[in-house]
């Protein structure tokens, strides 16, 4: 029995050998590879991720100086790299392979940040209901307040007056320079009646804050609490529930001095913001519309206040719980 297994063995192995020797003329039937297609969904992500590629590229560049770019670069430092990382990355063919080179030269900054803000902002509301229009326009918004804010402080810089208050909404065609509160909406009574409540305790704030000003800053304070009176009237009758109370909790503390006062009405403006943009998810083109620019409003009123930093501004706003 040993002796026939061991003969068996031998016989195995030289088969094996044979095999080996011969395989060069051996061809063996087997279907042609297929490449796969990317989806259209496959191909906006892998787009949407060279976008924010380019910009993380273009901030290795030496930085051109003025409180604009730093502005720029520092919102753009913290949100394109998160923005990549969500997106997955790169597309690579297999692992361990570099991306495609691109025949384009290199953006600027600027630029970059500008291609990828329209190309998000157009995808967002070609595909606003889904998850991927609400990824692209926290993407597009973020690269839109950065633009905006670095060119306010450009301007800043070179002398021209910028109004401290005012009702701004989302640039380009996308915000439409239209009312931050549209005469009727889609989106649900409940929560039209949680903003309107979230603007009444801003106006409220506000009136604290002027109390306890004088000269400019009071002046502007109370400009501010009216524009939050007459979005709170508005969204309370379009949602057709009223929810707002007489008097709001604000602690002493803080509003107890100038740089606390500007802190709160920061934080006031910040959360009104993220609420706005959380409600982007799954809404319409036109829902879209009016809930972006609101949220751009009450972000660029926070960037407004003395004491603000990129760092005070969430890489994804309305989707980053610790934003909120």
């Amino acid at each position: 029995m040993a002796g026939r297994a061991w003969r068996a063995a031998v016989a195995a192995v030289a088969t094996a050998a044979v095999l080996a020797t011969a395989a060069c003329d051996i061809r063996l039937e087997t279907d042609p590879l297929v490449t796969p297609t990317p989806d259209a969904v496959t191909v906006a992500r892998d787009l949407a991720a060279l976008q924010e590629a380019d910009i993380v590229a273009a901030l290795a560049a030496p930085a051109t100086g003025g409180p604009g770019d730093g502005a720029l670069r520092a919102i753009e430092s913290a949100a394109a790299p998160a923005h990549l990382e969500v997106l997955g990355g790169v597309y690579v063919a297999y692992p361990g392979a570099a991306p495609e080179p691109s025949a384009d030269p290199m953006p600027d900054l600027r630029t970059a940040v500008t291609v990828a803000r329209d190309r998000a902002l157009a995808q967002a509301f070609a595909e606003s209901e889904t998850d991927a229009g609400f990824l692209a326009g926290i993407r597009g918004f973020t690269h839109a307040f950065a633009l905006w804010h670095a060119g306010v402080l450009d301007a800043r810089a070179a002398n021209v007056a910028v109004p401290v208050v005012a009702e701004r909404t989302l640039p380009g065609p996308w915000g439409d320079g239209g009312a931050l509160v549209p005469e009727a909406s889609a989106v649900g009574s409940q929560a039209l009646a949680e903003l309107a409540v979230l603007h009444d305790q801003a106006r409220f704030t506000y009136e604290v804050i002027a109390a306890r000003e004088s000269g400019v800053r009071r002046d502007r304070a109370l400009q501010r609490a009216r524009l939050h009176r007459d979005r709170s009237d508005a969204l309370a009758y379009l949602a057709g529930v009223d929810e707002r109370l007489a008097v709001y909790e604000l602690p002493g503390a803080r509003v107890a001095d100038a740089a606390a006062r500007d802190e709160t009405a920061r934080d006031t403006e910040l959360a009104l913001g993220w609420r706005y943009m959380a409600l982007t998810s799954g809404a319409s083109a036109v829902e879209r519309s009016w809930l972006m620019s609101a949220a751009f409003d009450a972000y660029a009123a926070a960037a407004m206040t003395e004491g603000f930093a990129a760092a005070h501004f969430p890489v994804l706003p309305g989707a980053d719980p610790a934003s909120s």
